[in-house]
């Protein structure tokens, strides 16, 4: 994921946001989240009952929007000023990234006690591989395992891990798995590693891969973990308009803003699936765009929410023509439009 703060914060009028302002807001965002982290635990919903009377308190983002009304009504700013509407809109901003970072449709289907429980892996957070990912892949596993060994094109189909049903008694401690294409293997252990979209699917009555099924632990597990959407578009401009990196400055991307005009991720309504709404307001889901490590001719936008979802269901020629009039009317040049897009 990206830095927390990169590049300028733009307008819709071409204007740069203020930096003080920008610190401010995205200062506090960040001081909230470490306070629920510190201060909002399954141990203190139970010891104190009267947090669950609090209907600000059910879930992240009515906690966070809540607590940011208070901050901003302690500013003596009123709901609708100029002054009000910039602050929200770099609180709408902070939301929208998180809903990326944490892959959920809205802000509001996160727990606040619960957040806590959540526990960063050690290590390096940031892995870029100048060849790309899968440069990893080919040259530490593919090269350092046989070729016979690795089977591609072979969906995994049923996995019989108790007992398989064609083993003879004295090979019952085997795991036997079947496959698409008709083929059966026996080994002595199996790792999926599958993602929670496809163990749901995995579990359910029409697929059930599991033979026996799942221990219900297990099960209960999968399928009350959520999941939301997040999309990424990478453009490409042969000329790029952009700033180009020099030793006086790095171009770090441009970072968008909607005053009056933002999508509210905090909001605990149903997943939008009307497609005109979502058709108006899938363009206003990006956060920014940044600069694409090796790649100068590259940009790359993110997005979350039923909007991303959304935009795979557009013609990349459209996404392209869309992003390039964004562009033009939030940085004020006339930005041609991508000579690429994926999304």
């Amino acid at each position: 994921m990206r830095n927390v703060f990169p590049g300028d914060f733009l307008l819709p009028n071409g204007e740069k946001e203020d930096p003080t302002l920008i610190k401010e807001v995205l200062s506090w965002v960040e001081h909230k989240v470490e306070f629920v982290e510190e201060t909002f635990t399954i141990s203190t919903l139970q010891n104190n009952s009267d947090y669950l009377n609090n209907k600000t308190s059910e879930n992240m983002g009515r906690f966070l929007k809540h607590e940011f009304h208070k901050q901003v009504s302690t500013q003596g700013l009123a709901e609708g000023s100029p002054e009000y509407e910039r602050r929200m809109a770099l609180f709408q901003w902070a939301m929208s990234f998180q809903r990326i970072d944490n892959s959920c449709n809205q802000m509001a289907n996160l727990s606040l006690y619960r957040w806590s429980e959540f526990e960063v892996c050690p290590g390096e957070h940031y892995n870029n591989f100048k060849e790309g990912a899968s440069s990893f892949i080919d040259n530490v596993l593919v090269k350092s395992i046989p070729s016979e060994a690795i089977k591609l094109h072979s969906q995994v189909i049923e996995i019989f891990w108790n007992k398989p049903k064609s083993l003879t008694d004295r090979d019952r401690d085997l795991v036997e798995i079947h496959t698409k294409d008709g083929r059966v293997y026996y080994t002595r252990c199996v790792l999926v590693t599958c993602s929670i979209g496809v163990l749901k699917e995995a579990i359910s009555e029409q697929k059930k891969m599991f033979q026996p099924e799942l221990p219900l632990s297990l099960r209960t597990a999968i399928n009350s973990t959520g999941f939301g959407p997040i999309g990424k578009v990478f453009l490409k401009w042969n000329d790029p308009w952009w700033p180009p990196n020099n030793k006086e400055s790095y171009f770090e991307g441009f970072q968008l803003l909607w005053p009056k005009k933002y999508i509210d991720c905090c909001d605990d309504q149903e997943e939008i699936a009307n497609t005109e709404i979502l058709n108006e307001r899938w363009i206003k889901s990006f956060t920014g765009f940044d600069p694409v490590l090796d790649s100068p001719q590259w940009l790359l936008g993110w997005l979350g929410g039923p909007e991303a979802k959304f935009v795979e269901t557009i013609s990349e020629t459209e996404v392209g023509d869309k992003v390039a009039q964004l562009l033009s009317q939030f940085t004020g040049v006339d930005v041609p439009k991508p000579d690429q897009v994926y999304v």
